[in-house]
C-alpha cells in the first residue's frame, strides 16, 4: 500500500478511536452543564426563527453552526456527537499535519496522535457542547498558519492565520485575551517582515466580524451594535454570576499543578521542564530567527505564566494542552533509540490516560434528569422554577414554562404569576448559589441522586465563576456527593 493511503488510513483509525472516547456513554448523558444546555437551548429558538439570543455569550457562530446541525439531527444527541467529532478532527488533523512536516515516521504519528488526543482534559471538553471543540478546530488552524509564516515567511501564511483567528474570536472570546501575546511575539520577531499593506489587510480582517455580524444584527432586527457591545463590555464583567462579583485575577498558584498531578498525566510538566532545559541554546538565536518548535515552547511558557495569576478552570489548559502531550513525545523520540523501549514507554503513558478517563469521566455518566422530566409530567406540572440548573429542560415538554432563579428572594412574586413547583437541583451548590433555605422544611414530591453532578471536574471547570481554588472546589463536589439526593422536586404552598 503506497505510504499516502497508509496515512489516510491511519488517520481515519485513529480519529475513529479517539472520537469513541469522546461519545462512550454520551447517549446517556448527552447534556448536563449550564452552558451545554443553554447552547442547546439557543439552537432550538433560532432554529423556530427567534434571533433574540444570536448574541449571547458572545459565540454567533457556534450558535448559527448548532443551528444547522439541530437542524438536520432534531437531538442533543446529534449535536454533542457533533462537537465531539469536530474536536477529534482537530487534534488528529493539526497532528498528523504536523508529523508530516517533521518528516515522522507513521508508527512515531500514530503514536503521538494517541497520546495527545487521549488526554482526559481534551476528551472530557469534547464532551460538553460548549466552545471548546470550535475553539481548538480554529486556534490550532492558526497555529498551523502562523507557524507555516514563522518559517516561510511568505505574507499570504499571516493572512490564512489572521482570517482563522478573528473567526476565532466569534466563537470565544478568549482569542481577544491572547491576541496581546501573539502581536508582542511579531513585534519581537517578525516586524521588519511585514509590509505595510499586510498590516492594513490584518486590520481590515480583523474588523470584519464586528462588521459582519452589526449588519447581521441589523438585517435580524437585535440591534446592529448588539454583538459589539456584548464583545467589549462583558470581558471583563462580572455579570455571569449574579452572586459572586470578583475580579479578574486569583493566585492560587498550585491549581493547575494539582489538576494536572490528579486529573491528567503527571509526566507532561516534567516533560516541558525537560525540554525547556533541552532547546537553552536556541533562544538567542531564536530572537533573529524563529523556529516552530522553539514558539510552541515560548508560548506554552508565557500562556502557562499568564494564567497563574488569573482566575482558574481546567479549560484555561486547552489552548497549551495539545503542545504538552507533543513535549513529552519529542523529549523521549529523540533520546530513546530503541522502538521497543520508546513504544512500550508510549503505550504506558496511553494506558495511564486511559485509566484516568475511566476514573474521572465515565463514572459520572449517568442522569436522572429523564425520570425527573417524567415525574413533572405525571404530575401535570405547567409552570415550574428551576434553581439555578438546566439539566432537566431538555427533557421537558415544550408546553411546560419553566423559569430559573438563583435564590428565594423571588419566591412569593412568582407563586402570584402561577409558579406551582420548583425543582432544587444541586448544580445550584457547584455554582456557589446556595440562598434557597425558605425552602429548606418541604416536604418532596419526588427526589433522586443525580450521578452526572457528583463528577469533581464539574466543580473544578465551575471554580472560575464562583472564584474559588481548588481545595475549595473539591469540597463543593464532595459536599453534592454526600447529600441523599441531588434533584428535589416541591410544592410552592
Amino acid at each position: 500500500m503506497p505510504v499516502k493511503y497508509k496515512r489516510y488510513f491511519a488517520f481515519l483509525i485513529i480519529s475513529a478511536f479517539l472520537f469513541g472516547l469522546r461519545i462512550y456513554l454520551l447517549w446517556e448523558t448527552p447534556l448536563y452543564d449550564y452552558d451545554s444546555i443553554k447552547n442547546f437551548i439557543i439552537a432550538r429558538e433560532i432554529f423556530a426563527g427567534d434571533f433574540s439570543d444570536l448574541f449571547q455569550r458572545r459565540i454567533p457562530t457556534i450558535h448559527l453552526i448548532n443551528t444547522v446541525v439541530y437542524g438536520i439531527t432534531k437531538s442533543a444527541v446529534g449535536l454533542i456527537f457533533f462537537h465531539a467529532l469536530v474536536s477529534t478532527l482537530a487534534i488528529t488533523g493539526f497532528l498528523f499535519w504536523w508529523a508530516k512536516k517533521e518528516r515522522y515516521q507513521l508508527s512515531d504519528t500514530v503514536w503521538l496522535c494517541l497520546i495527545a488526543g487521549s488526554s482526559p482534559l481534551l476528551v472530557n471538553l469534547s464532551r460538553y457542547m460548549s466552545i471548546e471543540s470550535f475553539t481548538l478546530v480554529f486556534f490550532l488552524g492558526f497555529i498551523r498558519y502562523y507557524l507555516e509564516w514563522l518559517e516561510k515567511r511568505e505574507q499570504k501564511q499571516l493572512i490564512y492565520a489572521s482570517i482563522i483567528y478573528a473567526i476565532g474570536t466569534t466563537v470565544n472570546y478568549k482569542f481577544l485575551f491572547l491576541l496581546p501575546i501573539f502581536i508582542g511575539f511579531e513585534w519581537v520577531l517578525s516586524r521588519k517582515y511585514i509590509s505595510w499593506r499586510t498590516a492594513f489587510s490584518i486590520g481590515l480582517i480583523f474588523i470584519s466580524p464586528f462588521a459582519f455580524y452589526s449588519f447581521l444584527g441589523l438585517l435580524l432586527e437585535v440591534g446592529p451594535l448588539k454583538y459589539i457591545i456584548v464583545q467589549f463590555s462583558t470581558i471583563f464583567s462580572a455579570q455571569h454570576n449574579p452572586l459572586h462579583a470578583g475580579g479578574t485575577f486569583d493566585f492560587d498558584w498550585l491549581f493547575y499543578f494539582r489538576y494536572i498531578l490528579n486529573f491528567q498525566n503527571p509526566v507532561v510538566l516534567i516533560a516541558l521542564l525537560w525540554i525547556v532545559w533541552t532547546y537553552r541554546s536556541t533562544w538567542k538565536p531564536f530572537i533573529h530567527k524563529p523556529l516552530p518548535l522553539q514558539f510552541l515552547i515560548l508560548f506554552t511558557l508565557v500562556y502557562f505564566l499568564i494564567i497563574l495569576f488569573i482566575r482558574k478552570a481546567p479549560r484555561g489548559l486547552l489552548f497549551i494542552d495539545p503542545f504538552l502531550s507533543y513535549f513529552f513525545f519529542i523529549s523521549l523520540l529523540g533520546y530513546i533509540k530503541r522502538k521497543w523501549v520508546l513504544y512500550s514507554i508510549f503505550l504506558l503513558s496511553l494506558s495511564f490516560n486511559l485509566l484516568k478517563i475511566n476514573q474521572t469521566i465515565y463514572p459520572y455518566a449517568h442522569t436522572s434528569y429523564p425520570n425527573m422530566a417524567e415525574v413533572i409530567k405525571k404530575e401535570n406540572i405547567s409552570k415550574l422554577l428551576l434553581s439555578t440548573g438546566l439539566g432537566v429542560v431538555p427533557y421537558l415538554s415544550e408546553e411546560i414554562h419553566w423559569k430559573v432563579i438563583f435564590n428565594d428572594h423571588e419566591l412569593i412574586e412568582l407563586k402570584k404569576q402561577g409558579y406551582t413547583h420548583i425543582l432544587m437541583d444541586d448544580y445550584r451548590i457547584i455554582t456557589g448559589m446556595k440562598d434557597f433555605h425558605a425552602l429548606d422544611n418541604a416536604i418532596p414530591i419526588y427526589s433522586v441522586q443525580e450521578i452526572s453532578l457528583h463528577a469533581p471536574i464539574l466543580a473544578l471547570e465551575h471554580a472560575e465563576f464562583v472564584r474559588i481554588g481548588y481545595k475549595e472546589a473539591m469540597q463543593l463536589s464532595k459536599e453534592v456527593k454526600e447529600r441523599p439526593a441531588n434533584l428535589i422536586l416541591l410544592k410552592l404552598d
